[in-house]
């Protein structure tokens, strides 16, 4: 690749990275508006021109946003769609009679050596893409694979992935911007009740156990409410797991409540494939590896799409020469030991960087239940 290309990908990385990805949700929204058959996704900058408002969510593969999507495909909302590239679709089955039984393998080891860069590998979206889901699950790991709470057997398929030697997380659908896209069941909204709220945050934490944290599917609206975040971290903190925040807004208060709530948490460094493209994700690993020189750890989220597959397939075994070590998540969460109150001075810059960009934010500050007995109302597109 020349170095022309090369600084081309870093501007288009640095630019995604500024205010939030801007990616996910007009892509999202593009292919909602387009009724043809979902297409084979074709290596080419699919980021349209969105006004600035329009804030974005982590990347999704058409194939999995349609299995989520009953407003375009109702038959077929709660379906199997093949993967991007043409294969009979692979369902979990009980391993045949004739191989041999694998023993686990053991869970969360890695040398932690200091001075040495820490790197964390997130890989959302799990468990719709029953094919790619299992590839993922068969990377070296320790991995930290986040699978969202609607989709089939997964019981079946985190127990297969923890006897990898992954880490599991639920990746929570969370209200977008953008009202028009579609999170899934499940999803926490800002004009919810409390009583309701709770009730969906539960069922999605309800879907199997063994994990150690969540973090966000999409919601670029809801990390931005600090009451809807304080009832997050509650629920998070009663069952002694960690957050960590995607990150698909710039404006997210989802760690700064954590901190305060005394809950562990973290927040993504990197995406790594806004773009479909070998390039682009080989880039973002690289960025990956600069960042976790520089302070020590670094997170990255990906997803279970074919050329994230291929490419963390080739880079994962060079991370020893480089002198950089995998870990899972759980490894790099911050642990508070006494609750942070954000300062009068953080809170009025919070205020003033979210308001420049999206107007007034009517419930800064507010409890749910004072922010219920309101006049205002919520964020509108």
């Amino acid at each position: 690749m020349s170095p022309e290309q090369v600084a081309q990908l870093e501007s288009t990385h640095q630019r995604y990275l500024q205010q939030g990805a801007v990616y996910e949700e007009g892509l999202a929204f593009a292919r909602a508006e387009t009724p043809a058959q979902p297409a084979e996704p074709k290596e080419e900058n699919y980021l349209p021109d969105l006004p600035k408002e329009q804030a974005a969510d982590t990347p999704d593969d058409l194939t999995y946003r349609l299995a989520s999507t009953p407003n375009i495909y109702p038959a077929k909302s709660e379906q199997y769609i093949a993967p991007e590239k043409p294969s009979k679709p692979i369902e979990i089955k009980a391993e045949a009679k004739t191989e041999k039984p694998r023993p686990p393998k053991a869970q969360y080891k890695y040398d932690e050596p200091k001075g040495k860069g820490l790197v964390v590998i997130i890989i959302d979206d799990m468990g719709l893409n029953v094919k790619n889901t299992r590839e993922v699950e068969d990377l070296p790991g320790p991995l930290t694979l986040s699978y969202l709470p609607y989709a089939n057997n997964l019981p079946k398929q985190t127990a297969y992935a923890k006897g990898q030697g992954h880490e599991l997380m639920v990746h929570v659908p969370m209200e977008p911007l953008n009202g028009k896209l579609d999170a899934g069941p499940e999803v926490l909204k800002t004009n919810m009740d409390k009583t309701a709220f709770n009730k969906a945050l539960e069922d999605d934490l309800s879907q199997f156990s063994g994990y150690a944290g969540i973090n966000n599917h999409m919601g670029s609206r809801l990390t931005q409410d600090p009451a809807a975040m304080r009832l997050v971290m509650a629920a998070l903190k009663k069952r002694g797991v960690y957050f960590v925040d995607s990150k698909t807004i710039g404006t997210s208060v989802a760690a700064d409540i954590a901190a305060e709530s005394g809950l562990p948490y973290a927040e993504r460094d990197v995406f790594l494939d806004h773009e479909m493209t070998s390039a682009f994700v080989e880039n973002a690993l690289r960025k990956l590896e600069k960042t976790a020189y520089q302070k020590g750890y670094a997170i990255a989220i990906g997803h279970p799409h074919d050329v994230t597959i291929a490419a963390l397939e080739k880079w994962l075994p060079t991370l020893k020469e480089k002198g950089l070590t995998l870990v899972p998540a759980s490894a790099v969460v911050k642990h508070v030991k006494e609750p942070i109150l954000a300062t009068a001075e953080h809170q009025s810059n919070h205020i003033k960087t979210y308001e420049a960009t999206y107007g007034p934010a009517p419930h800064e500050g507010l409890s749910w239940e004072e922010r219920e007995g309101s006049s205002e109302q919520t964020l509108q597109e």
